[in-house]
């Protein structure tokens, strides 16, 4: 009797488990939704720099749709460009790559989560961080 009462709680068990991980959302599920710049770090031979996009009058707003579309914003000084296309997230790589009527180019992803994106780009020896709030 005991070993049934343990088998029947040992299988709640893992039901239980499988269910709680199984809730988890993957990279690619997260990045769906809009993101709105909200901090760039930047080193260039070993200065380091932080900017604040809307102190410095710019704003970049990405929207990734679960369709594997995309929409960037991006406001400069009143100047506003926008771009859309396709997109793909390699988990294994953490890498998005955009891909437009235009061109193609791939930015990694230094990390992401429920509420913030960090992308890296990295350009004539200087390394920038973004920093992306999910709205």
């Amino acid at each position: 009797n005991h070993m049934k009462r343990f088998l029947y709680i040992l299988v709640a068990l893992v039901l239980a488990a499988t269910t709680l991980t199984s809730c988890e959302k993957s990279p690619e599920e997260i990045l769906v939704g809009k993101w709105e710049l909200t901090l760039m770090k930047a080193s260039y031979e070993g200065v380091k720099i932080e900017v604040n996009p809307a102190e410095a009058g710019m704003a970049l707003t990405l929207i990734f749709n679960a369709d594997g579309s995309y929409s960037i914003t991006e406001s400069i000084e009143g100047e506003s460009m926008s771009e859309s296309g396709t997109y793909v997230y390699n988990e294994t790589s953490s890498v998005i790559t955009f891909i437009s009527n235009e061109d193609s180019y791939s930015i990694p992803v230094h990390s992401i989560d429920d509420e913030q994106l960090v992308m890296i780009q990295e350009e004539d020896g200087q390394t920038t961080y973004m920093y992306f709030d999910k709205k």
